[in-house]
C-alpha cells in the first residue's frame, strides 16, 4: 500500500516561514519532507481523501486516509516565542478563542453553578448569621418574682438574692424599691406612721419603673441619669412635688424616709433617718413617684441605720442565651427557686423567671435548618463537581481527533491536556468574575463571602475539569484516528 501524497497548505508555510524566522528546531515525521517544505508545491484539498487539522498554534497537520493507511506530518517549535512557558500561554489563548462558542458554554455554565452556589452557601450563612444575632434581636429576659410567677413587682428580694443574681452572666440589670417620706410636719409626728405623704423610687435606671418615662426626665447642667448608678445623695423631685416645695436644681431637700416591708395583711414602716438630697433635676412626665434617688444610697443609708434592705422589682437579660441550660442550672445555687402554680407566699422573691419561650423556637429552627444544610454539603459540592465534569467532558470531547493526533505524534497526554485544562478553568473564571455582582447585589453576600464561594467554585472546578479531562485521554490513538466517520 502507498501512502498518498501529502501536500502544505498556505496556512502551514507561512508557520513554517514563521518557526525558520524565530530560528527553531523543526522535525518532520513522515515522507517526502522536500515535498512538504516546498513553496512550489500545491495547495491543500486537492483531493476529496485530503483534509487539515490544526493541532496547535504554529503548527498544522495534512494527514489523508486511504486504505486505512495514515500519513502525517507534524511541524516541532522546539524553543517558540521565548520558551515553553510562554508557548503554553499562546496555547491556551488559542483554545480560548479559537471556538468563541465553546468559550461562551464554559462561562455560561460556570456562572449558572456558582449562582447556585452562592444562593446554597449564602442559605447557611444567613442562617448562621441570623443564629449569631439572634440575642440581639431575641433578647432573653430574667425577671425576679414571687414563688408563684404571678408577680414582678411589689416584692422582698433581698441582698443576697440580688447580689448573687447581679454577679451571675446577665446585663442591663434593673433594680427598683419604694420608701416613704414624711414632708408636712403633722405626716412626721403622726404616730404609728401610716405611710407618709411622699412616695419616694429608688432605682438604679428610670427604665426599672414600668410606670414612668425616661424621656420625661430634665437633670441639671452635669447631670444625667447616671446619676442613678452611683451613691450619692441625689434627687429628681416630680414636677408637682417642686412646685409645692418651690425646688429647683440645686436645691437641698431634707426628709424623713421609711423603708417598706410589704405583707399579706399590711405593709411594715422603719424609719432610717431624716436625710438631706440635692436636687439634680425635675421630672415632668406621668407615674406615681413623687422622689427618685439612687437605690445604692437608699441601700447604704438603709444598712447603716441597722435595717434590712431589699429590692421590690429586678430584671436582667441574658448575656449568653445559647447558654441557657448552664444559667437555668446555676439558679439553684444562687437560692432561687422555679416558680410554682398555687405557691402562697405572694411577696417573697425567691424565683426566676426566664423569658425564653421565643428564643428557644427560633433557635431550634434556625438549628434545624443549618443542620439539614451542612448534612447535604459534601453531596452538594459532589453534584457540582459532577456537573462541571459532565459540561466538560461534553464542551471538550470534539477535540479528542485533535489530542489523538498530538499523542500519536509523540506529545506526552499531560501536555496535550494541559492548554485545555488551563483554557476550561480560566473560562470558568471568567464566570465567576459575571456572577460575581449578582451575589453581592442581588443574593446580599458580602464580598469576602463572594471571594470564598468563588474560590470553592473554582477548586471544584479544577477538580471536575481534571475528571473531565481523564476521561477524554482514555483512548487509543491509532484506533481514534482510522475510526470511519
Amino acid at each position: 500500500m502507498t501512502p498518498c501524497r501529502i501536500v502544505p497548505s498556505r496556512q502551514f508555510r507561512r508557520d513554517l516561514l514563521r518557526a525558520r524566522r524565530l530560528g527553531c528546531r523543526m522535525e518532520v515525521l513522515g515522507e517526502v519532507i522536500e515535498a512538504l517544505a516546498s513553496a512550489e508545491a500545491p495547495e491543500a484539498g486537492g483531493g476529496p481523501d485530503c483534509r487539515e487539522c490544526l493541532v496547535q498554534p504554529g503548527c498544522s497537520l495534512v494527514y489523508s486516509r486511504r486504505k486505512d493507511v495514515l500519513v502525517l506530518y507534524f511541524l516541532k517549535l522546539s524553543n517558540p516565542l521565548g520558551g515553553f512557558h510562554m508557548f503554553l500561554l499562546t496555547e491556551i489563548k488559542y483554545r480560548l478563542l479559537r471556538v468563541p462558542s465553546r468559550t461562551a458554554l464554559l462561562l455560561c455554565a460556570a456562572a449558572l453553578l456558582v449562582g447556585s452556589m452562592a444562593f446554597y452557601l449564602g442559605s447557611i450563612q444567613s442562617s448562621q448569621a441570623a443564629l449569631d444575632q439572634l440575642e440581639e434581636n431575641l433578647p432573653v429576659k430574667v425577671r425576679v418574682v414571687n414563688l408563684s410567677g404571678g408577680k414582678q413587682t411589689g416584692l422582698r428580694i433581698d441582698t443576697a438574692h440580688h447580689d448573687a443574681l447581679a454577679d451571675a452572666a446577665i446585663h442591663d440589670v434593673l433594680v427598683s424599691t419604694t420608701y416613704s417620706g414624711a414632708r408636712a410636719e403633722e405626716v412626721k409626728n403622726h404616730e404609728p406612721f401610716l405611710g407618709g405623704d411622699t412616695r419616694v423610687q429608688g432605682v438604679n435606671n428610670p427604665r426599672a419603673l414600668l410606670d414612668v418615662d425616661p424621656e420625661a426626665f430634665h437633670y441639671a447642667e452635669g447631670w444625667d441619669e447616671s446619676l442613678f448608678l452611683g451613691n450619692e445623695a441625689l434627687c429628681v423631685p416630680s414636677a408637682s412635688l417642686a412646685e409645692a416645695a418651690g425646688l429647683s436644681p440645686g436645691d437641698e431637700l431634707a426628709l424623713p424616709l421609711y423603708s417598706i416591708l410589704y405583707g399579706t395583711m399590711e405593709n411594715g414602716y422603719y424609719p432610717v433617718g431624716e436625710h438631706t438630697m440635692k436636687v439634680a433635676g425635675v421630672y415632668d412626665g406621668p407615674g406615681a413617684g413623687d422622689l427618685y434617688v439612687p437605690i445604692q444610697w437608699l441601700r447604704e443609708i438603709t444598712e447603716a441605720a441597722g435595717e434590712a434592705f431589699s429590692y421590690e422589682s429586678m430584671s436582667g437579660v441574658l448575656d449568653a442565651p445559647m447558654e441557657l441550660n448552664q444559667f437555668k442550672a446555676g439558679l439553684g445555687e444562687m437560692g432561687f427557686l422555679e416558680p410554682l402554680d398555687g405557691a402562697g407566699d405572694a411577696f417573697t422573691g425567691g424565683a426566676v423567671s426566664v423569658e425564653d419561650e421565643m428564643f428557644i423556637k427560633t433557635a431550634g429552627e434556625l438549628q434545624e435548618n443549618l443542620a439539614v444544610y451542612h448534612s447535604f454539603l459534601l453531596p452538594f459540592f459532589a453534584v457540582v463537581i459532577g456537573m462541571i465534569t459532565l459540561v466538560t467532558f461534553l464542551i471538550l470531547r470534539g477535540s479528542r481527533k485533535e489530542m489523538a493526533i498530538a499523542s500519536s505524534l509523540g506529545r506526552p497526554k499531560l501536555l496535550n491536556a494541559a492548554s485545555h485544562f488551563f483554557g476550561a478553568v480560566i473560562a470558568e473564571g471568567l464566570g465567576c468574575v459575571l456572577a460575581f455582582p449578582v451575589m453581592r447585589l442581588l443574593i446580599g453576600i458580602p464580598v469576602g463571602a463572594s471571594l470564598s464561594i468563588v474560590g470553592m467554585y473554582l477548586l471544584c472546578a479544577c477538580v471536575g475539569t481534571a475528571l473531565a479531562l481523564l476521561a477524554l485521554l482514555r483512548f487509543d490513538a491509532l484506533a481514534l484516528l482510522t475510526k470511519v466517520d
